[in-house]
Order: structure tokens, then sequence, then C-alpha cells
């Protein structure tokens, strides 16, 4: 409440003088009228505005004008509520008005009772046109008035009240989510969110924390960046709602508070909620928790098909091979403590494009994949694994704890099929060319229509597909090399994989002189798929394809030529996409 102000003689109450000075008139007040330029413009005495009624717990604005209209600049000094129901606030008000213009006040009223409420509105400035105050101010008092209607109120809960992030490992993260619901009958808005010193000591930090830290906050309320560091203890991850954001009855809106410790020791702080709720206009959350050393993440692989991979070994793994994973290596913060618990995930970018691997127990200290029920990995590439562990008070290890490994194919020849629907059955063909020069597909759907540059429906045992090439098949292996039986020149299915994404891979340990066609056929399917085929030369990726295909349909999508001796002279890969089928190789 602002003192009572005593009124000298007013200097120039004539609203038609023209002295230099500056001027103001309030198109709330009715006296005296001012008109210029055909325009009334107010008044300074009898100034009074009424909101009428008005929704308990809404807030209703109003923009008063005030008109400088002398030729030297107004200046304000004072622009408040200074008596009557806090109910009422000052939401704007200027600092000056130029010669000749006109600015606003914006006043609000959110009333809190079913009652008439009233306040007045005290504006103080250098005009010399109207009462004076014996300080030489120019005084003018506009009365506020609203009537408060009871037509249903927000309700605020805030569960919990008090964020106990317990313990946390330094440098490491914990969040608490801090949930604000309407239980009312009226719309919820949160005037402001704010961290508040934890104390009303004078010299209080924004947030108690241990003499090193760098994240108190400071005085000010703001973080000390000195250290490399950008963020308080405390923090909210992303943004509080705002005034303007309002709540609807039975809504929840849910507070992220975050707690990022940089030293060891006890940290505290608090954050202040202010709303329209007529009943609890100001609620406080406690913040605390307790950083700690944390326990090591150590990740190695344990094993490939079945054979251990000694601490610190490197081991060559190729596509299908079963991969185990271990953090049996992780330590404890302290001698006495125990590593309790293990998390592990495969990042968005951990795996090979089309790869559809999973971990098998992403719970456990050990951990292996998992693709279309089968164990091991899918394609060729490389895959990344994260994990962190627990120690036995739940403490998080912070350290960066990730494992990348390739897989390459040691075949001297790999065609890898994949798709994206599970449903479908889909095969992959490579055919020798006969020496008549035809390309021969087999075994295909009976509705598949065996089209293209190159490709022909016949049947002179070239082809592989998983009639005849697969390992135990019914029919009889596709002979490419010349040599009597399945030798290290002739091709072998591995998968033939009927319901999943794949893969299916043809490979070829010691690939004869040759040209081969590579394709895909439609074997049985429910809806159109996206199917991509890789082509690996000496386990690195050569060429890669991809096309959408429907039930019936043939993709032919490549040729590739083998020389007598590929160390000499380079294999090459005729893209048969493009329409032509002698463009790449000649």
């Amino acid at each position: 409440m602002c003192c009572a102000v005593a009124l000298a003689a007013c200097r120039d109450c004539d609203p038609q003088a023209e002295a230099i000075a500056p001027q103001i008139y309030l198109d709330s007040c009715a006296d005296p009228q001012r008109e210029v330029q055909g325009k009334l413009i107010g008044g300074f005495r009898e100034c009074a505005y009424g909101f009428g009624d008005v929704d308990i717990s809404v807030k209703v604005m109003h923009d008063i004008v005030v008109t400088n209209p002398s030729i030297v600049e107004l200046i304000f000094t004072n622009v408040a509520i200074v008596e009557g129901d806090p109910a009422f606030k000052v939401e704007l008000a200027p600092e000056r008005i130029g010669p000749g213009l006109s600015g606003v006040i914006t006043v609000s009223v959110r009333p809190k009772v079913e009652a008439p409420i009233a306040a007045v509105l005290s504006i103080l400035s250098d005009a010399n046109n109207t009462d004076q105050t014996a300080e030489s101010l120019s005084l003018v008092e506009v009365q506020l008035t609203a009537n408060g209607v009871d037509n249903g109120v927000p309700d605020i809960k805030v569960t919990p009240l008090d964020c106990d992030f317990g313990r946390v490992a330094q440098g490491g993260v914990q969040v608490c989510p801090v949930a604000i619901t309407n239980e009312g009958n009226r719309g919820l808005v949160l005037d402001s969110v704010a961290f508040i010193p934890p104390t009303d000591a004078p010299d209080a930090t924004l947030f108690d924390t241990p003499p090193d830290s760098v994240r108190n906050g400071g005085t000010d309320g703001v973080c000390d960046a000195s250290a490399g560091e950008e963020e308080c203890a405390f923090a909210f991850t992303g943004r509080p709602p705002g005034p303007t954001e309002e709540i609807a009855p039975s809504g929840t809106v849910v507070l992220s508070a975050r707690f990022t410790p940089d030293v060891l020791g006890n940290f505290s702080g608090k954050f202040r909620i202010l709303s329209n709720d007529p009943d609890e206009e100001q609620i406080d959350v406690t913040l605390g928790g307790i950083s700690v050393t944390p326990p090591m993440c150590a990740i190695r692989i344990k094993s490939v098909n079945g054979v251990d991979v000694p601490p610190g070994g490197d081991p060559e793994i190729e596509p299908l091979d079963n991969v185990i994973l271990t953090l049996e290596d992780s330590t404890p913060s302290t001698i006495e403590g125990s590593i309790a618990g293990y998390e592990w995930a495969i990042p968005a970018d951990g795996r090979p494009a089309g790869s559809t691997v999973q971990l098998v127990a992403p719970t456990a200290e050990t951990t292996g994949f998992t693709f279309d029920d089968d164990l091991g990995i899918d394609l060729a590439g490389t895959y990344t694994v994260r994990a962190v562990v627990y120690d036995e008070l739940g403490t998080t290890s912070v350290n960066e704890c990730e494992l990348s490994f390739e897989a390459i194919p040691k075949d001297h020849f790999l065609v890898q099929l994949s798709w994206d629907t599970a449903t479908n059955d889909i095969d992959l063909h490579t055919t020798k060319q006969a020496a008549d020069g035809s390309y021969c597909i087999d075994a295909t759907s009976f509705d598949t229509v065996i089209s293209g540059l190159l490709s022909e429906d016949c049947d002179n045992g070239l082809d592989c597909n998983y009639a005849g090439c697969k390992s135990g098949s019914f029919g009889t292996a596709p002979e490419w090399d010349g040599a009597a039986g399945r030798t290290a020149g002739d091709p072998m299915l591995d998968i033939d994989d009927l319901s999943g994404f794949g893969p299916e891979n043809i490979n070829v340990d010691a690939m004869a002189e040759g040209n081969y066609l590579v394709g895909v056929d439609s074997f049985s399917m429910s809806q159109p798929s996206g199917v991509t085929v890789r082509i690996f030369i000496f386990g690195r990726l050569a060429a890669e394809f991809f096309a959408e295909i429907d039930d019936g349909d043939w993709f032919e999508a490549a040729v590739v030529h083998w020389p007598a001796d590929p160390l000499t002279e380079d294999p090459c890969i005729e893209d048969l996409t493009d329409g032509d089928a002698i463009d790449d190789c000649g």
C-alpha cells in the first residue's frame, strides 16, 4: 500500500492552457473533457472504470488510453494500485509519452471472491495540468470496480510436493515428473513457474549446493559458466506452461524437473507455482538429491558362435553369427558394493539399414541378438550397442559404455535380400549364365511372370534358389565351378525366410569365372513390399538396389561379371534397373 499523497494547489487546471509543459488526459476521466482535432481525449478528474461482472479466477484486462496533447514529453514517476482489493493489477504502463501522442495503461482484475470489489489506480507524472503533490508531481487516481461472479473455479493439485532425486551419479542426470492437475470446473492458468531460493536469507543462492559446485545459480539466479557448465543443478526439461496455456478441468500437465550434479554432496532447491486457483494461489515444490560416485560400466564381446573372446580381443564377425555381449567387467562405486542391474539398448542408428535385430536379454548381464526367431545378427554392416549399470543403491553409471562391431562376409561373393513387410514370402535368386547365353530362372511362384532385360523362365540347373540351393533342400544344387559335388565355387542359400523381413543370403566362398544375374521373386505376398538387394564382393558392399513389388512381380536387379582372376581384374556389376544391360560393364 502506498502512503497518502498530500496535494498542493493546481498549477494549471484549465484544459485549454497552452503552457509549455507536459499534460495528461485519460479516456477514463469525465472532467474536464478535452477535445483535440475534433476528438475527445478525456480528462483528469472524476476517473473511474468498471469491469462489471467477472467470473472468479478469470483474468480480464482493460486498456486506459492516456494522451499528452502538449508539445513536450510526459514522464511517469509511478503507476500502481495503491489501495483496495489485490485482485486488481497493473499489467503494463508506459515510462513516457511523447508530445502529441497517446499510450495505454493496462489494468487487470481476477476476482477471488463472489462479491463487489474495488481498488484505486494511482498515476504519478510530471504533467502540469492537474492537481500537484507536495513533491510537485501530477496525481491522477482512477477508481476501479468489478463484481466477482461464481461460475465455477479451478482447483490445483500438485504431485509430488517434494522431489527426492535420491542418489545420483556425479555428472549424471535424474528426472522427477511433477503432475499438475486441475480438479476444478474452470480453466487453470499457471501465472508463473519459477525456481526460488530455498531460504529467505538475503544472500541466499538460487540453489543450496556443496561449496565447490558452480551450479548454485548465484544470488541473481544465473549459473556460473566459467567452468564450461551451462546449466544449474536443477532445471526443467522443456518449457513449463505459461499464462496463456490453460489447463482444462480434469486436465493434467507434467513438469519434468531435472537434477544434474557437478560435484559430490547434498543439493536442494525449490520452485514456486503461481496460479489462478483462488484458494491456493501459491504452491512450492521442494527439490533434493545426493551426488555420489557412480559405478563404472564396461562392455565387451564375450563369444562368437560359442567361441570365447578374450578381453581386448577383436573377433572376425560375419552375418548370421551368434554374437554374445557382456557387462561382467563392470565395477561398483565401492569395494563393498555390487552391480545390481543392467540396461542394454540399440540406438536408432545402431543397425545396418534393413536390419531387424533385437536384443535377447536387455536387462541381463549378458545378451545376444535375435531376428525372426533366430539367434544372431542378420545383415552385413555395423552394429552399435549401449549400456548402463546400477549398483545396489540404485546409482546409475554415467561413463560412455558403447561397443560397435562390423559384420563382414568372408565369402568372395554374397547377395543379401531383405524386405519391409513381415507377412510376405519373397525369394532371392542368383543364376549363372549358361553356355548358350541364357539366364534361366526357375522355382518361382505360379503367378510370377518372368520379365526383364535378360531373365528367362527356364530350368538348366544353374539358378540358386530355395528349391535346390539351401543345404538339405529337396532339389539339386547348382553347379557353378565345374567341379563335381558341392564345392567352394558353388552357391549356398543359408536361409529361406517364409514370413519375416529376411534376410536371405546367397554366398560363394570362391567365385568361378562367369556372369551371374541377381533377381527377386514375389513368391507369396499379401500386400506390396519394398525389397532391398545388396551385393558384397570380398566382404565390402559393392552395390545396392531397391524396388517396390507386388504379388506376381519379378524384380531383375543386376548382373555380376566375375573375371578369371579378380586380383588383377575387378568384378563388374551391371545395373539392370536402368533399362540398359551393357552401359556399366560394356
